[in-house]
């Protein structure tokens, strides 16, 4: 082994240490392509839906994204941890509510894990995938739609980017924009089996998705059996069809 490619494994180790990592910065990386994503469809408002306690946030911050991020999370106990995260960042806002059709106000089933909290039941299959998904507790929320938040907050950014993370309630947060005019691109969990009971599946969401005008351009593996690495969820991103 040369002196140069001792040097760069004895870098990447240390870079490793801290936390961080070097990935080839081309249309090969996942966080490249999607960084270059945001830039070319000038988004400068990022919409995430079910944050958390501010994952997502963090990854496009360190993706490269400077932007407006507006964080909505309905779990009290995770909202904390994600309101505190936020508040070192002056261009990320956060709100204690969740979105739906309508406005109102549900149960949420709080998860072991709390990742698997969900408006609706959880079905057994999802349990047999992840036993730590099980319902704990159940907690009161705030629903609203996301026009109506829009309207209601006074918002007015040029082109916005919807993720939605909600485990089985996509359809009904979708519902909910009543104007996809300056939505210009949507970043949605779509699951190949019911994992939640009444959810859409990612046929029929895709459809939906397709039917507003917009066209798959990557995807994010996401949910997979354990046992033997089949695909359970992915994240589609799409963009508008101009």
């Amino acid at each position: 082994m040369n002196l140069i490619n001792l040097l760069k494994i004895n870098i990447k180790s240390l870079i490793n240490k801290f936390g961080f990592s070097i990935s080839k910065f081309d249309l090969t990386n996942p966080d490249y392509r999607f960084n270059l994503f945001l830039k070319l469809k000038s988004i400068n408002c990022v919409l995430d839906v079910g944050a958390g306690s501010g994952q997502y946030a963090k990854s496009l911050r360190q993706i490269g994204y400077n932007n407006k991020i507006i964080s909505f999370e309905p779990v009290s106990e995770i909202y904390e941890k994600l309101k505190k995260e936020s508040k070192k960042d002056i261009h990320w806002e956060t709100h204690n509510i969740g979105l739906g059709n309508d406005s109102f106000e549900t149960e949420i089933n709080i998860s072991k894990n709390f990742v698997s909290s969900s408006i609706l039941n959880m079905n057994k299959e999802h349990l047999k995938f992840e036993p730590d998904s099980k319902y704990i507790d159940k907690q009161i929320i705030q629903v609203e739609g996301l026009s109506e938040f829009i309207i209601n907050n006074k918002l007015n950014f040029e082109n916005y980017f919807l993720k939605i993370d909600a485990q089985g309630y996509e359809e009904k947060i979708l519902e909910g924009v009543k104007d996809f005019g300056k939505i210009e691109g949507i970043q949605v969990e779509m699951s190949f089996k019911e994992l939640y009971e009444d959810q859409i599946l990612f046929e029929d969401l895709y459809k939906k998705i397709k039917d507003k005008g917009y066209e798959l351009w990557d995807f994010r593996r996401g949910f997979t059996d354990a046992k033997n690495g089949k695909l359970l969820q992915l994240d589609g991103i799409f963009f508008k069809l101009h």
